[in-house]
């Protein structure tokens, strides 16, 4: 349609009595005939007088002389957004000269057609209404005309050029008529390449793209905005970037939608954050649930599944009460009403998830933290679980191991002395007590006790050989006779062998096990006393008892010690980290009833 100054046109005098059948003078008919805009001019009864050429091809040549005027008839009228509704009896009947007055108006073939409606009255030779001269112009273009309208329409495309995140526009058929630079950036194609020619759902590859679930699509056919929906791009390389999307409509003054624009945000660092802190949740071997003020789970991680025992996606949305337990219900519900917005209320407590086991007796024992705070508007608890169970039954089995090991030490007939890898004595058993006088308490954590019968010479001399691969294996002293002093300042011959404590390569401690020496040295003595007196085949006979009887005197109470020992290892599992010194116990108690037999012939 032609754009012209129609709006400045004054009203011809035509003679008095108008009518359908008027004819207008020769000089003013040409004029009209081939203005730019059309023109309509009606008598007083709505009816067309003149219709020019430029109106003939806006009704599509279904307008003719003496017809009503579909523009000043209610009947034909589109009501869309009428500026100023009674227009037509204000031009009529009051001689009002309107301007740019904004109508919509529907053609034979269904179309509607937003206008605006320049209306002067025309006059008889009397100087009364006799009709109307009305000029029809294109609204987006009558609009745009105007001053006001341009620099607006320059503010609005400034403002879509230097708009910080990408954006563009669509045609209702989803056709691109703008990009800006940012959205260039994003997906690699330039303006000149797509505006006109592409639609969107090309140059985003979106999951949601062409399918009747386009966001833009279904913006414009509901009228209605959308906003934070997340989706990914997949740009000119293929590459995927996650964006939030926000879309809504343009329509034109009528109201009718005419396109829709498109922003997005770049949330791949949001996205890479979201990865990373899933990540850490989910290797975590903690149960982790987060909670609303309600007490409806909105997250949960697998571990928290897994305690629970149930899948994962069932949680979400579930109550706190129900998957845990009254007691974590009412915690949180505590913690909620005392939380501040400055203030985190959190607290920490186990409970038992269920009945212990009818057949193992272990019920599921939960260590949980739970934190209350703030966020925003929102109250949200997090709740922490620890399964405890495994621990707690792993503790009192080690425990009941301490325990008969510890029994098995106290209970020897032999001395049995435990120290760290400083030499700070840690074990002082019954034997030891016995053989040399001192108590527990008087040597335990205190090594000037322990060298004023073991001196420091003698123990850096033995820790040497069991560091040195010349005197048998390596961290192994075999049976050695050496002197302790008792407290009571006797010295104490004892058959002295040790061993080095190790823990993943590294030296911790060390062992010493002692047997005395005295009864059985007293009882040779006796017997070399009675061998001088005796025949050499008593003599040889009194050895052989002799030997016989010191021999069955020490393995006695090795095999008190590898009954116990290997009663023991029984119940040890391979991943036992106190078998390997259980094994020890027993591999040096073999070796010492080896040795203890008497010489053949004896």
């Amino acid at each position: 349609m032609n754009h012209g100054p129609a709006d400045t046109l004054a009203g011809p005098h035509t003679p008095e009595g108008l009518t359908d059948r008027n004819i207008l003078p020769e000089w003013f008919s040409p004029l009209l005939m081939n203005f730019p805009d059309p023109v309509l001019i009606t008598n007083q009864d709505r009816r067309v007088a003149f219709i020019n050429r430029q109106a003939e091809k806006l009704f599509g040549g279904t307008l003719h002389l003496g017809d009503a005027c579909p523009i000043c008839t209610p009947v034909s009228r589109v009501e869309i957004r009428w500026e100023d509704y009674n227009w037509v009896e204000r031009c009529l009947q009051n001689g009002e000269s309107l301007s740019r007055v904004p109508i919509g108006l529907r053609l034979p073939d269904g179309r509607e057609i937003p206008l605006t409606v320049t209306a002067t009255p025309v006059h008889s030779s009397g100087g009364q209404p006799a009709g109307c001269f009305i000029v029809l112009r294109d609204l987006h273009a009558d609009l745009l005309a105007h001053p006001a309208a341009q620099l607006q329409t320059a503010t609005l495309s400034s403002i879509l050029e230097y708009f910080p995140t990408p954006f563009f526009t669509v045609n209702p058929d989803l056709v691109i008529t703008y990009i800006n630079e940012p959205l260039e950036k994003l997906t690699g194609y330039r303006r000149e390449e797509v505006i006109g020619r592409m639609k969107c759902g090309s140059i985003l590859n979106t999951s949601l793209c062409n399918t009747d679930g386009c966001v833009l699509k279904l913006s414009m056919e509901r009228k209605m905005p959308v906003s934070g929906l997340r989706q990914v791009v997949r740009d000119r390389q293929g590459r995927e970037i996650p964006v939030m999307v926000s879309a809504s409509i343009i329509t034109d003054p009528m109201g009718r939608v005419i396109g829709g624009f498109e922003a997005f945000r770049d949330i791949t660092a949001l996205v890479e954050a979201e990865k990373k802190v899933l990540m850490v949740t989910e290797l975590t071997k903690e149960g982790i649930l987060m909670v609303d003020e309600k007490q409806q789970i909105l997250f949960a991680n697998c571990k928290a599944a897994e305690l629970v025992r149930r899948p994962k996606n069932k949680l979400i949305g579930d109550k706190l009460g129900k998957v845990l337990g009254p007691l974590h219900k009412k915690i949180a519900r505590q913690l909620t009403s005392m939380v501040d917005k400055h203030i985190r209320q959190e607290t920490q407590f186990c409970s038992s998830l269920d009945e212990p086991d009818k057949l193992s007796g272990r019920g599921r024992i939960l260590e949980t933290s739970m934190a209350v705070s703030q966020v925003g508007k929102n109250i949200l608890t997090y709740i922490y679980l620890r399964d405890l169970s495994d621990s707690i039954q792993t503790k009192r089995e080690l425990h009941k191991t301490n325990k008969f090991l510890h029994d098995l030490i106290q209970c020897s007939v032999d001395g049995i002395v435990v120290l760290d890898h400083r030499g700070n004595p840690l074990i002082f058993n019954e034997g030891a007590e016995r053989i040399l006088g001192y108590q527990a308490v008087e040597v335990v954590g205190h090594p000037e006790v322990l060298h004023q019968f073991y001196p420091k010479e003698l123990a850096s001399e033995i820790m040497r050989r069991m560091r040195s691969d010349n005197f048998g294996p390596p961290d192994k002293l075999k049976t050695t006779r050496i002197i302790f002093r008792a407290k009571d300042g006797e010295e104490v011959p004892v058959n002295f062998s040790a061993s080095i404590i190790r823990e993943q390569g590294h030296e911790v401690g060390s062992v010493g096990i002692f047997s005395d020496l005295r009864e059985s040295l007293r009882i040779r003595q006796e017997l070399e006393k009675t061998q001088a007196q005796l025949m050499q085949a008593e003599k040889i006979a009194s050895l052989g008892r002799l030997a016989a009887g010191v021999a069955h005197e020490i393995n006695n109470p090795l095999a008190g010690i590898l009954i116990y020992a290997e009663l023991l290892l029984r119940q040890m599992t391979e991943q036992t980290p106190e078998r390997p010194n259980v094994e020890e116990i027993i591999n040096q108690t073999f070796r010492c009833k080896k040795n203890c037999h008497p010489p053949a012939g004896i």
